[in-house]
């Protein structure tokens, strides 16, 4: 008897967490928005439409390239700089590194089962702010490049 019951409760435990991360999800949309708006606010329209674009692509890399080449010389100089400036978000020392850190840190005890498939409510929640659309293309390029697996 104490072996189900304690698997009840490890199972409550484990729908409750995932209630709670769902509730949290309009809170840790704005907080990595938070932490990407100096980015976006230093990027060029071309960039980000770009990147919008890359995200709403099957193949996010190849759209990307393509639309470089699609740019000017000049443009294409320009963007490719601003391109190649991303690789803060992969720098944990970085400004944006220690923002995400801190966010994750802040919800870490939000656990939830399947991490892509919550992933994917905090994007819809950053597409609904209407002012995060650069961090949900970042956010919708990591799920599809797989960083957001289970």
């Amino acid at each position: 008897m104490k072996p189900l019951l304690f698997s009840l409760l490890a199972a409550a435990m484990l729908i409750a967490s995932c209630q709670n991360a769902d509730k949290q999800a309009p809170q840790i949309a704005g907080d990595f928005c938070n932490c990407f708006s100096k980015l976006e606010k230093s990027m060029s329209a071309d960039s980000k439409n770009m990147i919008i674009t890359a995200s709403n692509s099957a193949a996010p890399e190849k759209s990307l390239e393509q639309g470089i080449l699609a740019l000017d010389e000049e443009n294409q100089i320009r963007v490719s700089q601003e391109m190649i400036a991303l690789n803060d978000l992969a720098n944990e020392n970085s400004e944006l590194g220690i923002c995400m850190k801190k966010v994750e840190k802040k919800y870490e005890n939000s656990l939830t089962r399947d991490k892509k498939k919550f992933m994917e409510k905090v994007v819809a929640e950053m597409e609904a702010k209407g002012t995060c659309s650069l961090t949900a293309a970042f956010m919708r390029i990591g799920l599809k490049t797989g960083n957001f697996d289970k």
